[in-house]
């Protein structure tokens, strides 16, 4: 039981498993219906429709939160939820990485965002492409998103199959600080109409910016930006520059998709779960809890263009001039490119030890790589070839115990 009048709980399926810590002054800023609202938590949080109950009894959806009060999300099959995972929240939502990738998402944007959807500020104050599931979270994690909750056609704006991380369905433009305050999960984007909620059941305003003109009010879905904690500070100071319940306006191309309502959905569920969850890590135990791809491997080996092959060949020189001045000396002589060792007959016979290249290099090939096909199979050709070059070299030199001369 919640023992802060300020503050109600909301128990996913069982009392005592996963809950949310929520202040009741946020939910009434928000939305008009509050119960209705712990449903729509719910329901982002499992991917199950349920309903609302507080101490056995069923709650209507026009009541009011009672302080302190204890509510449960029931749901008919617990097991066969499939519970958002809060570690995509970790990531920042705008790609930091390869700028072209950046430049490219901006620009498929701008085509239904010119200007910020939620203040209308323009392009020369700073805009942001933010992305909804972060960039930085990758293909595959996106991907098993989509895969893993359910899937709505008649609320989406693109097939299921042409979801990607860099499509427009998974961002939108806006200004620097509203930007921030995403990233920061300080706030969020609601989408309605929902499976619980209706665009009637939450507050809505226009950012002063735009006139009653552009008011989306027929428009099939809205988008509200909200606030989800003010962090301590006055709400007063932190909403008279970034206004809470703004609703969004895509004043571009009316024929560009729209951003993913099931993307949406997915990154409130985890924003809520970081500011009000307790015992979170419960989740991972549902049979379809949906954990982290795996590490996508990079490209590791031998150097990759031929300026590299000239840097290891100055190493070898090296290698050598430095054995040949200790031929007294039985102990091996180790460079960072491989190991001399003396035989019985006193002829010396290179030991090759293959490395990896450094973690951050790469890394940063790889992202350089991205969207580049012909380069990739072309590095792997290259790749290839010094391979063999370098098993004939090894071979050449286990036979005969002379180093040859290194494959060009």
């Amino acid at each position: 039981m919640a023992a802060n009048p300020g503050y109600v709980s909301l128990h996913l399926g069982v009392i005592g498993s996963v809950w949310l810590y929520i202040p009741i002054d946020i939910v009434t800023r928000l939305c008009f219906r509050p119960i209705k609202y712990l449903k729509y938590l719910g329901w982002v949080i499992l991917d199950l429709e349920g309903v609302i109950h507080s101490g056995g009894q069923l709650v209507d959806d026009d009541a009011e939160l009672v302080p302190s009060g204890s509510y449960v999300y029931v749901v008919e099959d617990l097991a066969s939820a499939t519970p958002v995972n809060v570690k995509v929240a970790n990531k920042r939502t705008e790609s930091q990485t390869q700028t072209s990738a950046r430049e490219a998402f901006r620009t498929i944007l701008k085509r239904r965002d010119p200007v910020c959807i939620f203040t209308r500020k323009l392009p020369f104050v700073g805009l942001q492409a933010v992305h909804i599931v972060p960039f930085a979270r990758g293909e595959e994690w996106l991907q098993a998103i989509i895969n893993d909750r359910t899937y709505s056609a008649a609320m989406e704006d693109v097939p299921k199959d042409d979801i990607r991380i860099n499509h427009s369905v998974n961002g939108f433009i806006t200004s620097y600080d509203v930007h921030i305050a995403i990233d920061a999960r300080r706030a969020a984007v609601l989408q309605t109409p929902n499976p619980m909620l209706s665009s009637d059941d939450v507050r809505q305003q226009l950012h002063p910016n735009w006139d009653h003109d552009h008011h989306p009010k027929d428009e099939a879905k809205h988008y509200t930006f909200q606030w989800l904690t003010f962090g301590g500070f006055d709400p007063k100071d932190v909403t008279r520059d970034i206004p809470n319940c703004m609703l969004a306006v895509f004043s571009g191309d009316p024929q560009q998709p729209r951003p993913s309502p099931l993307l949406l959905h997915y990154m409130y569920g985890c924003t809520v779960l970081q500011l009000w969850g307790r015992n979170v890590d419960v989740l991972a135990d549902n049979p379809r809890f949906a954990h982290a791809p795996p590490p996508t491997a990079r490209m590791l080996g031998p150097p990759q263009t031929r300026a590299d092959y000239g840097r290891v060949n100055g190493k070898r020189e090296a290698a050598r001039s430095n054995a040949s001045s200790r031929e007294g000396d039985h102990e091996s002589n180790e460079e960072e490119d491989g190991e001399w060792h003396r035989t019985e007959s006193g002829a010396w016979q290179r030991v090759r030890r293959f490395h990896d290249f450094d973690a951050v290099q790469d890394l940063v090939l790889e992202l350089t790589l991205r969207g580049k096909p012909e380069r990739c199979r072309q590095i792997e050709a290259e790749k290839e070839e010094w391979e063999s070059d370098m098993r004939a070299w090894v071979a050449e030199v286990n036979s005969s115990g002379v180093p040859p001369e290194d494959p060009q």
